[in-house]
């Protein structure tokens, strides 16, 4: 978004990129009255009424673990927003480096958020078109979105964490693992302002995103009937009495889902969840909460706790998430998962920042068996952001 929060970045209905830049949903809610968190990307003035953000991330990881390999993952943002008839097009273009397979941010699924976002059926970095939608303001009050979109941009946000580029690295302080949001995919989303300090999201979009089809390719995307498919469908409240934000959900995803336990048919997933921010002296505090149907969902439950706080000109960022693990999982040795980390973001000009963490990451992917991976491991990383 652009700069309302320095050192956050998105969250209205755009991208995944850099830091701070302010996407076109974000720009046209808070025209219409309608509070939305800081979104991925900063904008650079373009030509005539077109504006285009860009950002590159580079992170650097390495791990206790002697089996993880120290790992360079890139990614790269391009976003241009034009204004067309009564509204705005957006399209945002994403190409992320191939993982190494025996690289940290591989083997640690957790550790770093930025990486495997753009990738081919292969599982090689790819350069992609991301998002391609257009939004307007239907009246005063609310706003529509209709095309290929990211779901976490609107649904459980957060002020401190959501940001994998410019705020914490592990996956579950970016969002809610219990949610299982889709990737790039087709649908549409209504912002509805309500009575000023209460607002209504509405999301519909196909169950199956961009990359959770097994060829990753534009073609499965649009075929929203194959077997198996169905809808992602949710509603979101968010409240904002005084120095704080509420928000609240429910979701239903009604892919085919396959029982943990075994026994046969298929089921949809389903969930609620809450997210609080809120402020302390000149830093600010965030909390999550999730439940889902454990009968398929081996994320059953959820709860993550961050901070962040200014110490001499230095954003210092803290969090804790920990994820519940089903009682219908039947698979040995599996059991609850916890991530922690740390990190301190220095900004030497408005357009970069450079960020080193360090995380805890206990029983990675559910995993308590010690084989593969130690089941209690701690990742070092630094990430340099660049916005242009």
């Amino acid at each position: 978004m652009d700069s309302l929060l320095p050192g956050a970045r998105r969250i209205a209905l755009c991208l995944t990129g850099s830091l701070p830049l302010l996407s076109a949903p974000a720009a046209l809610w808070a025209e219409d009255g309608v509070e939305s968190v800081e979104v991925r990307h900063g904008a650079v003035s373009g030509w005539r009424d077109v504006e285009v953000e860009g950002g590159l991330t580079v992170v650097a990881q390495g791990a206790s673990d002697d089996d993880a390999d120290a790992a360079l993952t890139a990614s790269f943002d391009l976003v241009a927003t034009l204004p067309t008839g009564p509204g705005k097009l957006v399209i945002y273009v994403e190409g992320n480096t191939s993982p190494s397979s025996s690289g940290v941010a591989a083997l640690f699924a957790e550790a770093n958020a930025d990486a495997g976002t753009a990738l081919d059926r292969d599982g090689n970095g790819r350069l992609q078109v991301s998002e391609l939608h257009y939004i307007q303001a239907l009246n005063s009050h609310g706003v529509a979105v209709v095309g290929l979109l990211d779901p976490t941009t609107s649904l459980d946000t957060s002020h401190i964490a959501n940001d994998e580029t410019g705020q914490f690295l592990t996956t579950s302080l970016v969002n809610n693992p219990s949610i299982e949001f889709p990737d790039y995919t087709l649908g549409a989303i209504y912002n509805h302002d309500l009575d000023g300090n209460l607002t209504l999201t509405l999301m519909l979009t196909g169950s199956n995103g961009l990359g959770d089809n097994p060829d990753a390719s534009y073609a499965q995307l649009v075929d929203v009937t194959e077997d198996g498919k169905g809808v992602f469908a949710a509603a979101e409240l968010q409240w904002l009495p005084g120095a704080h934000a509420l928000r609240g959900g429910a979701w239903l995803n009604t892919a085919d889902h396959a029982r943990l336990d075994g026994s046969g048919d298929a089921e949809d997933s389903y969930g609620v969840y809450a997210v609080i921010d809120g402020g302390i002296a000149r830093g600010a505090w965030s909390v999550r909460l999730g439940l889902a149907n454990e009968e398929v969902s081996q994320t059953a439950g959820f709860a993550s706790f961050a901070l962040e706080y200014p110490l001499a000109g230095v954003a210092v960022g803290a969090g804790i998430a920990r994820s519940w693990l089903s009682d219908d999982e039947q698979t040995p040795q599996l059991d609850d998962a916890t991530q922690a980390e740390l990190y301190a973001r220095f900004e030497p000009r408005d357009d970069l920042s450079l960020t080193p963490s360090v995380q805890w990451l206990k029983n990675s992917g559910f995993d308590a068996s010690d084989a593969l991976l130690d089941d209690s491991a701690f990742v070092y990383g630094v990430r340099l952001n660049l916005v242009f």
